[in-house]
C-alpha cells in the first residue's frame, strides 16, 4: 500500500471534514444564542460573536471548504480511474474521460448527453459533474436569506410584578374616596400632580404605552381616523425596582407580561346620546365648559366630546357658529408580551412576542365607573382647579382645530388618552387599586401579573435561514460521504490501484504510466488524432486504457 498517497487524500478529507463541522457549528450560534437569551441565561463566549465576525470566520471557511473539498473530489476521481485503468481489463477511453478532472465541463455535459455514451460513462460524469457542483452550490445557498436578529445576554434575573390588566370598577370609588379632602365644605376632589401631568399623553408617552398595529380598523397614513396602543406600564408599572450593578447590561426584558391593547376608530361626526349618558363639566362663571358622553357600542365605548361656550342652568350653551366635538370609538383588547425597557429612563424600547389578543368587552358597569373616574379627573369646579388650569382647556382653546386632521397628533390623541386613562390607573397592578404597596412584590394579585425580569445587554446577530442551512448540510454532506467512502474503496488491501504510484501531475501520469491495450476493429489510433467535437466520443468507446507493465 502507498501510505503517502493514502494520507494525502486522507488529508484532504479529514480537512473537509473539519471545516463543514466548524461552519455548520459557527452557523449554529445564533440559534443556541436565541434559545440561551429566551430562556434568560448568560451568552457563553461563543453565543457572542458579532455579526462581521461570524460572516467573516464562515465566509472564509466556506470557501477553503469548496476549495478543498473540489480538490478532494479532483483527487478521489483521479484514483479511481486509475483503479480501473491497473484492472485486468482496464478502462474504455470514454469511461477514462468520464472520470478524469482533465475533462472540462462542455466535455462532461456532452458525455452525458451524447447518444454513443454507456451507462457507465454517463454515470461516472453525472457523478463527477455533481460532487464537483455540489460544494459551490451549497456554499451560494447558505448565504442565502440570512437575516439580523437581536439576542440578549443576561446578567441578572428577578422576580417582578408587571404589566396591565383590563379596567376594574371597583376600584374607582375607593380610590376617588380616599383623595377627597374632607376638611372643606363642600368636600374638594383630588387629583394628584402625578396623574394629572401625564394625562394629556399617556397613549404617546414610552414610559407607559407604544404604538401597535390595529386588529379591527384599516390605519390610514394621512390621520389618526384609525390607531392602536399598548399599555404594558413598562418598568413604570414594574414592581421592585432593577437592582443596581451590572452597568454595561442596560435594558430589562421582562417577559410574559399582560398587557392592554387599546384601539380607536373614528375622529368625528354627529352621534345621538341621552341625557344620562353625559357629563357636564364646568360652571356659570366661566366660558370653559364641556360635556362628555360615554355609550356602549357591541362591547366597545363610544365618546364624544361637546365643547360649550359657558352653562345656563345646568345646561351647555352651544355656539351657534361652530359644532366643536370629538368623536371616537374605543375597543380594548388583553394579550401577553415580552417588553424591553431601558434602565437609564425607564422608556420602552420594544414589545414583543405578543399573544393573539381577546376583546374586553365593556358593560354597564364599566361605564358607570369610567364617568366616576373621569368625573374626579377632569371636573375642575370640584378640584377647586381654575378653568384655564384644567385638563379641557387645551380643547376649549383649540375649538377652531377640532376639524383639522394635521393636529390630530395632539388634540385627537389628548382626547384619546384621556379615554385611556382609567384603563391605566384602575387596573389591578396599578395605584388605583389601593391594597399596592409602593413598588413592593405585592402579594395577592392576578398570577399573571408574577412573573420575571433579566437585566441583559442586546447583540445583533447573524441569524442563517434554517432551511439552508439544512439544505446545506445535506449537500456538503453527500460530498463528504462520497469521499469517505472513496476513500476506504481505494486503499482497502484488495483494491485493485493501491499498489500504483500516483504524482500530482495526472497529464504526466496518463502519458508515462498507461497504454492502449486493444481497440475495437474500424477504429485506428489515427481516427481518434482526427477526430472532432462528438467524433472524439464515437471514436474512443472503442479503445481501452490500462496500466503500463513493466517489461522484464
Amino acid at each position: 500500500m502507498k501510505y503517502g498517497e493514502f494520507l494525502k487524500q486522507a488529508a484532504l478529507v479529514v480537512a473537509s471534514s473539519a471545516l463543514f463541522v466548524i461552519i455548520v457549528l459557527a452557523s449554529l450560534t445564533t440559534t443556541w444564542a436565541q434559545t440561551q437569551s429566551d430562556r434568560q441565561e448568560q451568552l457563553s463566549w461563543w453565543n457572542k460573536t458579532d455579526v462581521g465576525t461570524t460572516l467573516i470566520v464562515v465566509r472564509v471557511l466556506q470557501g477553503v471548504l469548496t476549495v478543498a473539498s473540489t480538490a478532494a473530489v479532483s483527487s478521489s476521481f483521479t484514483r479511481l480511474h486509475w483503479n480501473r485503468i491497473n484492472g485486468d481489463t482496464g478502462l474504455s477511453l470514454a469511461a477514462l474521460l468520464s472520470l478524469s478532472p482533465t475533462t472540462d465541463f462542455w466535455g462532461t455535459i456532452q458525455l452525458i448527453f451524447a447518444r454513443k455514451s454507456k451507462l457507465a460513462t454517463r454515470v461516472g460524469a453525472i457523478l463527477r459533474l455533481c460532487l464537483t457542483t455540489l460544494p459551490w452550490l451549497g456554499g451560494v445557498l447558505l448565504f442565502a436569506r440570512t437575516s439580523l436578529i437581536t439576542v440578549f445576554d443576561t446578567a441578572l434575573v428577578y422576580d417582578v410584578t408587571s404589566g396591565t390588566g383590563p379596567f376594574n370598577a371597583s376600584y374607582v370609588g375607593t380610590f376617588v374616596s380616599a383623595l377627597r379632602d374632607q376638611d372643606t365644605d363642600p368636600p374638594v376632589a383630588i387629583v394628584p400632580y402625578a396623574y394629572s401631568s401625564i394625562v394629556h399623553n399617556l397613549i404617546t408617552n414610552s414610559l407607559y404605552s407604544t404604538v401597535a398595529e390595529p386588529l379591527r380598523c384599516q390605519p390610514s397614513e394621512r390621520d389618526l381616523e384609525c390607531a392602536s396602543y399598548m399599555l404594558s406600564g413598562g418598568l413604570s408599572l414594574a414592581a421592585p425596582w432593577t437592582p443596581s450593578g451590572n452597568p454595561d447590561h442596560r435594558l430589562v426584558r421582562i417577559k410574559e407580561v399582560p398587557v392592554v391593547q387599546v384601539e380607536f376608530h373614528g375622529r368625528s361626526g354627529a352621534t345621538s346620546f341621552s341625557e344620562s349618558d353625559c357629563l357636564l363639566f364646568g360652571s356659570d362663571r366661566t366660558r370653559i365648559a364641556a360635556e362628555l358622553c360615554l355609550a356602549l357600542a357591541q362591547g366597545s365605548m363610544h365618546a364624544t366630546l361637546f365643547l360649550c361656550d359657558g352653562i345656563d342652568s345646568g345646561r351647555c350653551v352651544a355656539n351657534k357658529s361652530l359644532t366643536p366635538n370629538i368623536t371616537t370609538t374605543m375597543t380594548v383588547f388583553k394579550r401577553q408580551a415580552t417588553v424591553l425597557s431601558a434602565r437609564s429612563n425607564l422608556t420602552i424600547v420594544e414589545v414583543s412576542e405578543l399573544t393573539p389578543p381577546g376583546q374586553i368587552s365593556l358593560n354597564t358597569t364599566d361605564v358607570d365607573a369610567y364617568k366616576a373616574a373621569l368625573s374626579w379627573l377632569l371636573d375642575f369646579r370640584a378640584a377647586n382647579i381654575p378653568a384655564p388650569s384644567s385638563i379641557l382647556e387645551i380643547f376649549w382653546d383649540n375649538q377652531n382645530s377640532l376639524s383639522d386632521t394635521y393636529v390630530d397628533g395632539i388634540l385627537l390623541q389628548n382626547f384619546r388618552s384621556i379615554l385611556a386613562f382609567p384603563i391605566w390607573l384602575f387596573n389591578a397592578n396599578n395605584y388605583g387599586n389601593t391594597a399596592l404597596d409602593f413598588k413592593a412584590l405585592n402579594p395577592g394579585l392576578p398570577p399573571e401579573f408574577y412573573t420575571t425580569a433579566a437585566v441583559v445587554a442586546p447583540l445583533v446577530k447573524l441569524k442563517f435561514d434554517p432551511t439552508l442551512v439544512t439544505v446545506f448540510i445535506s449537500l456538503e454532506g453527500t460530498v463528504l460521504l462520497a469521499l469517505w467512502v472513496a476513500l476506504l474503496w481505494l486503499f482497502l488491501p484488495w483494491s485493485t490501484g493501491v499498489g500504483l504510484a500516483v504524482s500530482s501531475f495526472p497529464a504526466a501520469d496518463l502519458l508515462f504510466k498507461s497504454e492502449v491495450t486493444k481497440h475495437n476493429s474500424g477504429h485506428s489510433g489515427g481516427g481518434l488524432k482526427n477526430a472532432e467535437g462528438p467524433d472524439v466520443l464515437k471514436t474512443a468507446e472503442g479503445f481501452m486504457v490500462r496500466a503500463a507493465r513493466s517489461e522484464n
